[in-house]
């Protein structure tokens, strides 16, 4: 099987930003059945990830994403 990366893509990337809350963004992953999403700057660039393993390590829902997410 030879499959390109470009194949597989999403030309529609959901992202959020460091200020958004975990709440948010839990909804957001649940709602597109996804479980994961690029964090990016004011810019458009990406600086992180935030998965549903990293929201669901228990911490308050207003917390922003920015103080959890891997970098």
């Amino acid at each position: 099987m030879n499959v390109k990366v470009h194949d597989l893509m999403v030309a529609d990337v959901m992202t959020t930003t460091p200020h958004q809350t975990v709440e948010h963004v839990r909804g957001v992953l649940q709602r597109h059945k996804v479980s994961s999403m690029p964090v990016i700057n004011p810019e458009g660039e990406p600086i992180g990830i935030i998965t549903t393993t990293d929201l669901a390590a228990g911490h308050p829902d207003g917390t922003p994403v920015g103080q959890i997410m891997p970098r």
